[in-house]
């Protein structure tokens, strides 16, 4: 074999060695993903620095040591805006309109059945009062029915019972009429409130993690606390990673934003684990 045709033959291997190394597939977990804020619409009730704030606690959901999870605290996501493949983008559409609709229902609901609460607190103690002193009114009378002879002094005391009593009638009366016009406006509430909530759906999506031909990103849509946005940025970073959906409905890969934990739960280590080769 000549010398030549030996150097080409030398070439392409270390070519193909060098293309094969350049798109070999790498293990998941074995190097940190790099993200950085895409998007950012001022229209939702947060900052960027809050935001990236709450992307930090999403981190540490999948990052933070614990007992069950032996290679706990490796940097998984690293925030870096110059080498970052990963955008993560707050897009303020119709979804976050109608959870700001709903919150503004809510808090009327909730005004409007505090007060609804209190007008039954009074109204139940002038019911009480009322048969208290109805009993006193037809006490008095049964006693004025057995004299033969009624003093002015003893009709004056009766009839200012009645006066009393009738005012008593007069004023729970106007107290039921009250909390009947607020139960209406209660139970309008109510069904405003189930009507604008049909509009998104039980499978509503508040974020989206994506990869297309062009690259991949992390859409977030919707959240109505900081606890719920934590939540939605881990879930969206587990799909990051490539993990799946799980059945475990208090986990942070749950396919919907149900549970209240901030943390992931033993559903989600193990397909952590399992994505990472570590059991």
């Amino acid at each position: 074999m000549s010398k030549a045709l030996l150097y080409l033959l030398m070439a392409t291997v270390g070519l193909s060695a060098w293309w094969f190394y350049q798109n070999r597939e790498i293990p998941a977990c074995s190097q940190p993903i790099f993200y950085k804020i895409g998007t950012f619409d001022g229209r939702f009730d947060i900052n960027r620095e809050n935001f990236l704030s709450a992307l930090t606690e999403a981190e540490a959901v999948w990052e933070s040591p614990r007992p069950e999870w032996a290679y706990g605290g490796r940097e998984l996501f690293k925030y870096d805006s110059e080498k970052a493949k990963l955008p993560i983008n707050l897009i303020y559409d119709y979804r976050q309109e109608v959870t700001v609709e709903l919150g503004g229902i809510e808090d009327e609901i909730e005004n409007t059945e505090a007060d609804y609460r209190i007008l039954e607190l009074r109204y139940k103690s002038l019911e009480n009062e009322y048969e208290t002193l109805k009993a006193a009114y037809d006490r008095q009378i049964a006693e004025l029915e057995r004299k033969s002879k009624v003093t002015r002094k003893e009709f004056e005391e009766a009839k200012y019972l009645e006066d009393e009593l009738n005012g008593k009638v007069s004023e729970i009366n106007a107290l039921a009429d009250r909390m009947n016009r607020l139960a209406k406006i209660l139970n309008m509430n109510v069904n405003e409130y189930n009507a604008v909530g049909a509009l998104r759906g039980e499978t509503f999506e508040g974020g989206v993690y994506y990869s297309t031909s062009d690259g991949e990103g992390i859409n977030i849509y919707e959240f109505d606390s900081r606890d719920k946005l934590v939540r939605i940025l881990a879930h969206e970073l587990g799909h990051a990673l490539g993990l799946e959906h799980v059945s475990d409905s208090s986990a942070i890969m749950y396919y919907l934003n149900k549970g209240s934990a901030g943390s992931a739960v033993p559903a989600d280590l193990k397909a952590l684990k399992t994505l990472c080769k570590q059991n």
